[in-house]
């Protein structure tokens, strides 16, 4: 897997599809993220594993 070879403290697996850089993020509102001019889902499932990472990064 790609995420397995990725720093774990830069990136995240926000949907079976997407693997993105947490330093891009632009906003978050409901479950789409934005980062740039891209939108993208974020899976129900891994959207507490992110908000997590990010209130973590916020500290």
């Amino acid at each position: 897997k790609i995420i397995e070879l990725l720093p774990d403290d830069k990136f995240i697996q926000i949907h079976r599809s997407y693997i993105i850089n947490i330093e891009k993020i632009n906003f978050i509102q409901n479950n789409i993220i934005s980062l740039g001019q891209y939108q993208l889902p974020i899976s129900k499932s891994r959207k507490k594993e992110l908000m997590d990472i990010i209130n973590l990064k916020l500290l």
